[in-house]
């Protein structure tokens, strides 16, 4: 914002005209939309929920965060009775991802020896 207002300045004190000043504020933002889609490329990639129960049940579910939304649905049904088992919602957690959460969304450790992870990297 800083450097438009010294584009403006200086053409509204001669420096440049007023063709220049608008390819320079231009440039600015075009840099500015280039360092956002860096920004977004370093965004978590997937989606992880990771289930194991006392009974030996062994979940590992990957869903890559572009298709998270569609994938919910192919949940393995141990994976999802464990979530509900320890009231975890997972239309609540999807919105929680689709709104931008990083890192670890749920870790439930119960006394029976289940264990229950939602991760976005």
């Amino acid at each position: 914002m800083e450097e438009i207002k010294k584009i403006l300045e200086m053409v509204n004190q001669g420096k440049v005209s007023v063709d220049e000043g608008a390819r320079l504020i231009q440039a600015l933002g075009s840099a500015d939309k280039s360092t956002q889609s860096t920004a977004s490329a370093s965004k978590p990639k997937f989606v992880r929920i990771k289930v194991n129960s006392s009974d030996n049940d062994v979940v590992n579910v990957n869903i890559p965060l572009s298709l998270a939304k569609v994938a919910m649905r192919f949940i393995p049904k141990e994976a999802r009775a464990e979530l509900e088992a320890n009231e975890i919602d997972i239309d609540e957690i999807l919105e929680a991802i689709m709104q931008g959460a990083e890192g670890n969304i749920v870790d439930v450790r119960s006394g029976d020896g289940d264990v229950v992870q939602v991760y976005v990297d």
